[in-house]
């Protein structure tokens, strides 16, 4: 297998659920894909994903961020692709807002 390459979206979407990740210290938050945009000179692997759903390691700390009833909730965040199936998100680069509507 091939290693990824150092890589960075910032993308935009919609919770669609939280769940414990089998990374420790982390939840698995599935994430409805609105925008991926590319981050500086870094390759941008998600711009492929708008208007899927993707599930993105987020640290405990962050995830508890997220409305009691997260389901909906906006989410802007860094994301990198760490393989084939695993992503996980920049903790300095990770914002919530409650649902909408």
């Amino acid at each position: 297998m091939a290693p990824i390459v150092e890589n960075w979206a910032e993308i935009t979407g919609k919770v669609q659920s939280v769940s414990p990740s089998t990374v420790t210290g982390f939840k698995t938050v599935e994430v409805r894909v609105e925008d991926a945009k590319s981050v500086a000179s870094y390759p941008n692997l998600l711009d492929q994903t708008v208007g899927e759903v993707i599930a993105v390691n987020v640290p405990d700390a962050l995830a508890d961020t997220l409305p009691a009833d997260p389901e909906d909730a906006s989410v802007t965040c860094r994301v990198r692709r760490a393989g084939p199936s695993r992503l996980f998100v920049h903790p300095e680069h990770f914002s919530a807002g409650g649902k909408e509507g």
